[in-house]
């Protein structure tokens, strides 16, 4: 198998055809600039969150309170669970970082009821600053 560190951090367990469906995804996904749903943010406060929607001019991270998970499509990543507050787009900063974040496929793409897989997904980083 040709596997990539960059591309198969935390994926060991996928046969070829699996990760061959999940780097074709991550590099339709990362061609969106900006933040995602699926990415990662430093709050002002030091807490880390996952963003579970954004907005034109906001963007929410996932419920501390109920499940969550990711569904890894065609170049996005879709929240299921519950969301948090809404905070500002405008506040938000990257950081250069990445961090694993996780999500599911179906197994060979065969979508049909127990047929997931789980993966780890390179997810960009921010950073909130303080409302001045």
């Amino acid at each position: 198998m040709t596997y990539s560190p960059h591309y198969n951090m935390g994926n060991d367990h996928l046969d070829q055809i699996n990760y061959d469906i999940r780097k074709h995804r991550l590099a339709q996904w990362n061609e969106k600039d900006g933040l995602r749903p699926g990415d990662f943010v430093i709050l002002d406060d030091g807490e880390r969150v996952r963003v579970a929607a954004v907005y034109d001019d906001h963007w929410q991270p996932e419920s501390k309170t109920s499940p969550n998970t990711y569904y890894f499509g065609d170049g996005y990543l879709s929240h299921s669970g519950g969301l948090g507050t809404i905070r500002l787009l405008k506040l938000l900063e990257p950081t250069g970082s990445f961090t694993n974040g996780t999500a599911w496929i179906f197994n060979h793409n065969d979508r049909k009821a127990y047929n997931d897989i789980n993966i780890h997904v390179l997810c960009r980083v921010f950073k909130e600053m303080p409302i001045l």
